[in-house]
């Protein structure tokens, strides 16, 4: 047996032991779960009106005069998505500033509701160059 058989070396101690356990112990944070429902939930909003969209292609115009149910659908999915979308921000912010909480929810519901956005201004900018 040699004499450095019960002694422990430095490298055997985590230093980040007492985070990871602390970690583990954190609760999620609840607007951050919030904000991340609201991008899944905007991003199949903006989905519906991407496909609204596509198949009523340059008609959409003369629908929502018309007040037909494919131009009300397009003006009720357009403002759902947009509020939706907003919320979900605040709610990320929220979520990301909170103490003593895992932030991983809010940091993820705060960048796809932010993709969301930039997504939708750049389908927007497409279709306005376009004409």
């Amino acid at each position: 047996m040699s004499r450095f058989d019960d002694r422990r070396s430095h490298y055997d101690d985590d230093p980040y032991e007492d985070d990871r356990l602390r970690l583990e112990t954190l609760p999620h944070s609840a607007p951050g779960i919030a904000s991340l429902i609201a991008a899944i939930l905007a991003g199949l909003l903006a989905f519906g009106l991407i496909a609204i969209a596509a198949v009523h292609g340059n008609d959409i115009e003369f629908e929502i005069e018309r007040k037909s149910g494919a131009g009300v659908g397009f003006i009720f999915l357009f403002l759902g998505s947009g509020a939706t979308v907003l919320v979900g921000i605040v709610l990320g912010i929220v979520g990301c500033v909170q103490a003593h909480r895992r932030k991983i929810f809010a940091i993820l519901g705060l960048v796809l509701n932010l993709m969301i956005v930039l997504g939708m201004c750049g389908l927007m900018a497409i279709g306005f160059a376009a004409g």
